[in-house]
């Protein structure tokens, strides 16, 4: 457990906290605790992010703070083959503040962390603020959750160029799922496979917010009345 420290500072890049060095201790009997569990998970517990994209098998993201007022996002993975096949890597630092992470192995604590975020990541609350300036520009007093989203579409489509801004599919995709979240609505990315079936979910991948895009198309799950509504925009050619 020397390489899981009991505290750390954080500035604007990435901290990885590693905690086991390669062994053969199952991935599943290494569980985190984070916030003192008030952290929110971006997808539901029973369906973790499982995949096999860049050998990570086991990938689980939260982030620390209420969503209008995050302080940094926190993914757990587990990557078989590396030395350090067991990390926490805090990342998009959008405030300071402080926060416990707690790693266990079947249940008994092993050991906890003080993290201490002291700078933020400049890159992170400029997209921030440009989904923000979106959704200003975009949204009208009298819309409803679904036109707003729409709105959201249609504003990246018509106002951004796939080529000369850059705005692909991923950066819709975070747009889009930001905005649902800022509209109290439950959301995910998902990225699209090659094999990708939409009604029977072959390919099913979750990323969030600078990871989504993994060399294919990324959309975004959206829930609004317990039904799921899959929406995805982008710059137009130009």
């Amino acid at each position: 457990m020397k390489y899981f420290p009991k505290t750390v500072t954080v500035g604007d890049d990435m901290e990885c906290l590693c905690v086991i060095p390669k062994s053969t201790i199952n991935p599943t009997d290494i569980t985190y605790k984070i916030a003192d569990g008030t952290a929110q998970q971006l997808c539901s517990p029973e369906t973790p992010n499982l995949h096999l994209s860049y050998g990570t098998e086991y990938m689980s993201n939260y982030y620390v703070s209420d969503w209008k007022h995050m302080i940094a996002y926190i993914k757990t993975s587990y990557e078989p083959g590396m030395y350090l096949e067991h990390r926490v890597e805090i990342y998009n630092q959008l405030q300071t503040g402080t926060f416990p992470v707690s790693v266990y192995y079947k249940n008994t604590l092993l050991r906890t962390c003080q993290v201490s975020v002291i700078s933020i990541d400049e890159d992170a609350v400029k997209e921030r603020q440009w989904i923000n300036e979106i959704e200003q520009n975009a949204w009208t007093n009298d819309m409803s959750v679904m036109k707003k989203l729409k709105a959201i579409e249609q504003y990246i489509y018509d106002n951004y160029t796939y080529t000369t801004d850059g705005i692909m599919c991923n950066a819709g995709a975070e747009a889009l799922l930001f905005a649902a979240r800022d509209l109290g609505l439950t959301a995910r990315y998902r990225f699209v496979g090659p094999q990708y079936d939409y009604e029977k979910g072959f390919g099913d991948v979750y990323y969030h917010f600078g990871s989504a895009f993994c060399g294919g198309h990324v959309c975004t799950i959206i829930t609004i009345d317990g039904k799921e509504y899959i929406m995805e925009t982008q710059g137009h050619e130009g």
